[in-house]
Formats: C-alpha cells, structure tokens, sequence
C-alpha cells in the first residue's frame, strides 16, 4: 500500500512538473512574440503600423554605383547619438 501511494504521488510530481513547463514555453513564446511585434512595429487591420500610429518619412540615397540605401529608422532613433555624454569631438587642449 505504501508503495501504490508513493508510485502515485510521483505521477502526480511529474504531471505537476510537465505541465508547468508546458505553461512557461507558451508563455515564453508569447512574450516573444509580443516583443517582436513592438520591434518591428507589426500592421493592424488597415495596414497602418502600430507601432506608435505616427507616420515616419523614410530616407532614401543612391549611391554612385547604383545602389539604393532606404533608412527606415523614426526621427528619433535615426538622430540618436552613438557615443556616451562624456565623449565628444572637443578635448580640452593643455599646452605642456
């Protein structure tokens, strides 16, 4: 008897356990999928991105041998700047 309650409580452990893991991997994947949908700015039913349901111009330039650069970047991040507040073009100039 002991044994049949033992063998039963572990069915049950790895039903428990299986069945979280189930729920983490789909809540993985829907956290995914959420977060891929913000970054790419996903369409709704009209074709408007949703993103932040402003328009963004994009950037077009063609280079001298032909090739077409399309920046599709928003104002704000095409204007970001790539390098830490304490760094800039100027330095303090010390004449020895």
């Amino acid at each position: 008897m002991h044994f049949l309650l033992s063998l039963i409580g572990f069915i049950l452990l790895f039903f428990v356990a299986v069945v979280a893991i189930v729920v983490l991997k789909i809540y993985s994947g829907f956290r995914r999928l959420r977060q891929a949908m913000k970054k790419g700015g996903g369409s709704d039913d009209n074709g408007a991105s949703s993103k932040h349901n402003t328009q963004y111009s994009h950037r077009t330039t063609r280079t001298s041998d032909g090739t077409t650069i399309i920046d599709r970047r928003s104002p704000e991040e095409a204007n970001k700047k790539i390098f830490a507040p304490d760094e800039g073009e100027y330095v303090d100039f010390t004449e020895n």
